[in-house]
């Protein structure tokens, strides 16, 4: 036989059998890494909305909500929610009463297909959660045990 060069077949298979097994065990990491970034980006978010709508309540809105986004566009604050209601795989969306008396905001995925954390907040200032279905004000409080 002649001198040969390169790999067998048999290397080539246990070398991808081998990139295989990483990557099976590195992917789910990966995506729980990915949902839990976006959950933290979507609680701050609601945060920050929520804390916006608190401020402008206490010091412009003569006792209320902001209703609308040109009351943001007039230089009070910049909000996230109305900048970009798409981002970081959520969409979020805010209502407020006729009244300006209350207001909700929500962020509800909208790319992951697993069971995934639905967020809300309201004038009580309370973050809640719901896994799979939108969240509401009577369901469990963010860093409740």
């Amino acid at each position: 036989m002649r001198n040969q060069r390169g790999f067998s077949l048999i290397e080539l298979l246990i070398v991808v059998a081998i990139i295989g097994i990483i990557a099976a065990t590195a992917i789910p990491g990966l995506i729980r890494s990915r949902r839990a970034a976006e959950e933290s980006a979507a609680i701050g978010t609601v945060r920050s909305y929520t804390s916006a709508q608190f401020t402008y309540y206490a010091v412009r809105g003569n006792h209320q909500y902001f209703a609308q986004s040109a009351e943001l566009a007039n230089g009070f604050i910049e909000s996230p929610i109305i900048t970009a209601p798409i981002r970081s795989g959520y969409q979020y969306t805010y209502t407020t009463a006729a009244d300006r008396r209350n207001f909700t905001v929500s962020a509800a995925p909208t790319t992951d297909p697993l069971p995934s954390r639905y967020f809300f907040s309201d004038s009580t200032g309370v973050i809640r959660f719901k896994i799979g279905a939108a969240a509401t004000a009577t369901d469990q409080v963010i860093g409740a045990s």
